[in-house]
């Protein structure tokens, strides 16, 4: 009687560890969710690891962000605060392994955009200026024409006869 109990116990831990053994196979899956993964400098973002591993199966968690070292943790959300766009990695730590997802997370810069802003403005304010220059020089021009129209005259009435000169300027 003894010997079937031992070898009933033995059939059932074998056939735990084996179930344990395969806990972690390619036959689950994991990804990573968010609102959305792309994320406007300075701000930060929550993903999510889901996963359809039995729960009693899961040991914890290890979360890698680019070249970091992994964070291990009990929960299934981390919260990403990045600068620069980085390879997001979730991996579903299980008893006798790990099944990963990766996702890039995209960090939009603003900087771009205002130094777009800089240069379109610059460019508005540089032809402004080359316009205004432009009609500057032309009323020049005119004011110089009309003077030396001026002079003209002046002299046409000093050669003509009978005009006395009494000074030039």
């Amino acid at each position: 009687m003894m010997g079937g109990v031992g070898a009933t116990l033995t059939y059932l831990l074998i056939s735990i560890l084996f179930y344990h053994a395969q806990a972690c196979n390619s036959s689950y899956t994991v990804q990573l969710n968010a609102s959305s993964f792309t994320i406007e400098e300075g701000n930060s973002l929550n993903v999510t690891c889901v996963y359809n591993v039995s729960q009693n199966l899961v040991t914890g968690f290890e979360w890698t962000q680019g070249d970091k070292a992994s964070v291990k943790t009990n929960s299934s959300v981390f919260t990403v605060a990045t600068k620069k766009t980085v390879k997001l990695t979730c991996c579903v730590v299980c008893i006798s392994g790990k099944l990963c997802a990766s996702q890039i997370i995209t960090v939009n810069d603003p900087t771009v955009l205002i130094l777009v802003i800089c240069g379109v403005s610059a460019l508005v304010v540089i032809i402004l200026l080359a316009i205004i220059m432009k009609i500057l020089m032309k009323r020049n021009e005119v004011q110089r024409e009309a003077r030396k129209r001026q002079r003209q005259r002046n002299m046409e009435n000093i050669s003509s006869p009978g005009t006395t000169v009494t000074g030039y300027w």
